[in-house]
């Protein structure tokens, strides 16, 4: 029986069908290949982040292993991440962190900027030793031994600031003072700089390795925040889970804080902190107040707190080196 339709309809038809089925297999192609490139963008910014990061990780803590943070023996430490890069820096205070020192080409959390650690191994030696050894100091009086003392950051580095006041200046304020107090009190000296110098991270470890009998080493540094900047102020420090290191560091925080009236924030062991891991003495980085917090910067660029912070990281040696050699 004739249907009224002729085999060139079925054939258009059936052509028909075949062109949306192409249609559908194109866009499901389309769609695959949109979501595969889409995945593999995903993937590249992933590993450029990750990527990055160990870089920004290897800048800011000079590259030698995890950043494990322990709490060592005593008040519990209150972590704060202070260390900065010069981009953080310049969000956080509105300057460029080399804002205001001379680029002599010869340092910059803890790198950051960077508030803290610069894993830079360039740049030479300003080390001096003040005083002699540690036996006499060449009038036949008695030495009680070798301190060694570090002026975070310098020259071309600046370490953290607010406003006009620079971290490095303080810090070397800090450490003149302290070794002012550590010389009247009998100690024989080492300075890795006693002025606006660069010197690499690597460089003050190797240089303070290689005097002789250095009983313990000081690195003296100013922290800072990025929010809740005058609610968070106070003293910290940092060390290396190597012996003495603990309880120089609590000793260090305890006794500044008991003579300035700080806030105790505590000490804690970390692992990638250049001057207190690649050193073989004793060892400990004292965040000496926060800079970003007005109030405490104010008083760290005050002579008489930073000469009362030297004085209670003098008493800390006192107690250390009496209980420990």
């Amino acid at each position: 029986m004739y249907s009224g339709r002729d085999e060139d309809y079925y054939d258009r038809r059936g052509e028909a069908e075949l062109r949306r089925q192409f249609r559908r297999r194109l866009r499901l192609k389309r769609f695959l290949a949109a979501l595969i490139l889409l995945l593999g963008a995903a993937l590249i910014c992933f590993l450029l982040f990750l990527l990055g990061k160990g870089v920004v990780s290897l800048f800011k803590g000079g590259g030698s292993g995890s950043e494990y943070v322990e709490e060592a023996p005593g008040v519990k430490l209150e972590v704060v991440d202070n260390i900065y890069t010069p981009e953080e820096l310049l969000r956080l205070f509105g300057k460029r962190a080399d804002a205001g020192t001379p680029d002599n080409g010869s340092e910059s959390t803890d790198t950051g900027a960077i508030t803290s650690d610069v894993p830079d191994d360039t740049g030479a030696a300003s080390g001096t030793e003040s005083g002699t050894d540690s036996g006499s100091d060449g009038t036949g009086e008695h030495r009680l031994g070798l301190i060694a003392i570090d002026a975070g950051h310098g020259g071309m580095d600046s370490g953290t600031y607010n406003g006009d006041v620079l971290e490095k200046n303080i810090n070397l304020a800090i450490a003149l003072a302290l070794r002012d107090e550590l010389k009247s009190r009998g100690y024989s000296v080492y300075m890795t700089r006693e002025d606006d110098t660069y010197v690499g991270l690597q460089k003050r470890a190797e240089i303070v390795n290689a005097q002789d009998g250095v009983l313990a080493f000081v690195s003296v540094h100013q922290n800072a925040v990025d929010s809740d900047k005058n609610k968070i102020y106070g003293v910290e420090a940092w060390t290396y889970k190597r012996d003495g290191c603990g309880e120089l560091a609590q000793m260090v925080v305890d006794h500044v804080c008991e003579v300035t009236g700080a806030k105790n924030r505590g000490a804690a062991f970390k692992t990638n902190l250049v001057v207190t891991s690649k050193t073989t003495m004793p060892a400990v980085l004292v965040e000496c107040g926060f800079l970003s917090n007005d109030e405490e910067c104010a008083k760290l660029n005050s002579e008489d707190y930073q000469k009362l912070i030297a004085r209670g990281i003098a008493d800390a040696i006192d107690e250390f080196t009496a209980s420990y050699y």
